[in-house]
């Protein structure tokens, strides 16, 4: 048991190391680690080390532009719930996190009164391309501290948040009279994909600890529910009513320390599939490189999962092995001792044939990407998928 760092939501530091993640940042040439502790009271998982506010903010920035297929359903859902829950007319609405607009497109129909933050430029112009009538910013700061919103959203935000205490007292302040917020998260206790585990996720709750983290900071709960989008997501609709225990420590009941031992165990659960899953793709790729004895092996994309069965298994990789990504803020890292270049030099690598293991944890980006690959190569290689072989990737999703 370590005591020191102060859980975010009980304020407790009874908190244990559990596991870590590597994780790129602009201007270091290699790859960070960040080391998670969970609380030993309430459950929730946080970070011991944090990438400061600035290296965060570039991240995200300079991020590339990801399609997000679940997006629109997504939107639908959100859209839905809230309609439930309130009259959406003529509400001034701000959604933090906007992306692309897909959520802000579709409150269009019920509110004229749109404004957005998002801290991507590619994403946030395909947003003001999409929804021309919303006012889009990059950060909060750039928004009028004396304007009041009757609504504010945040779907997949929270668990991004450096200091998530900071921006749910700032969500207060901007809320009018009778306002509502809307979160959704990942629920940490529920089923998921390993990489939900991993950075970018700073914070991971679950229901009992987030509606503790929302008592201590005075929101009162109007609706919750989970829904599943391939991971289970928690989902809450609450007002800012002032409540007694605002601001002052809240003991966490004995259901959330029994929830914080069920949640230890999933996620131990997870790592141990993750451990599996990364040992039968490095029989994959040992073979790949032997197969090849000196021809050119290139792996694409480099995400998390490669990252750390490279990190985990080569402290050096042979000098035909390529990394590519199109993630600007991963490239020129070195991993392994070889360095991230981007799509484009991939038809110099493969002019003299080549052999490209895609690497996405996903079947349909793998399709996508190699489709890419035959337009700018003239199909001058072999493929394969890396982490599609079998039960290895069942053990990805618990």
């Amino acid at each position: 048991m370590k005591y020191g760092n102060v859980c975010p939501v009980c304020r407790s530091r009874y908190g244990r190391r559990i596991f870590s993640s590597p994780y790129p940042l602009p201007a270091a040439k290699t790859l960070n680690r960040l080391d998670y502790e969970i609380c030993f009271l309430c459950g929730v998982i946080y970070p011991s080390n944090k990438p400061s506010v600035q290296q965060l903010h570039l991240y995200y920035k300079y991020h590339p532009d990801l399609n997000e297929p679940n997006h629109v359903k997504r939107g639908d859902r959100v859209l839905s719930f809230l309609k439930r829950n309130i009259e959406m007319r003529n509400k001034k609405i701000l959604d933090i996190g906007c992306g692309d607009g897909y959520l802000l497109g579709q409150m269009r129909r019920e509110s004229g009164y749109l404004y957005g933050i998002e801290p991507n430029d590619k994403r946030r112009k395909s947003c003001s391309e999409l929804v021309k009538d919303a006012v889009v910013s990059e950060s909060l700061s750039e928004i009028d501290p004396d304007m009041k919103f009757d609504l504010i959203v945040m779907t997949d935000v929270m668990e991004h948040l450096l200091e998530p205490q900071a921006i749910l007292s700032r969500t207060k302040k901007m809320l009018a009279p009778n306002g509502f917020f809307y979160v959704d998260i990942p629920d940490v206790s529920g089923k998921g994909f390993i990489s939900d585990l991993f950075f970018p996720h700073i914070h991971h709750f679950s229901k009992d600890n987030f509606q503790l983290f929302l008592r201590r900071n005075g929101f009162n709960i109007n609706d919750s529910d989970n829904y599943d989008m391939g991971t289970t997501f928690l989902r809450m609709f609450f007002c800012a009513a002032e409540d007694k225990n605002s601001g002052k420590l809240v003991v966490p009941a004995a259901s959330a320390r029994s929830a914080a031992c069920r949640i230890e165990m999933n996620v131990m659960k997870k790592l141990e599939g993750l451990d599996r899953f990364l040992n039968a793709a490095l029989l994959k790729l040992e073979q790949s490189l032997f197969q090849r004895k000196g021809a050119a092996l290139v792996i694409y994309p480099c995400g998390l999962q490669i990252q750390m069965l490279l990190q985990k298994f080569f402290s050096k990789l042979p000098e035909n092995v390529f990394l590519i990504d199109r993630n600007s803020v991963l490239q020129d890292k070195s991993i392994s001792g070889v360095s991230v270049k981007p799509p484009e030099v991939l038809p110099s690598i493969v002019d003299d044939g080549a052999f490209i293991l895609f690497a996405s944890g996903d079947m349909n980006t793998n399709k996508a990407l190699m489709e890419y690959v035959k337009s700018i190569c003239r199909e001058k290689f072999e493929s394969d998928c890396l982490f599609f072989n079998g039960k290895a990737t069942a053990a990805l999703r618990q």
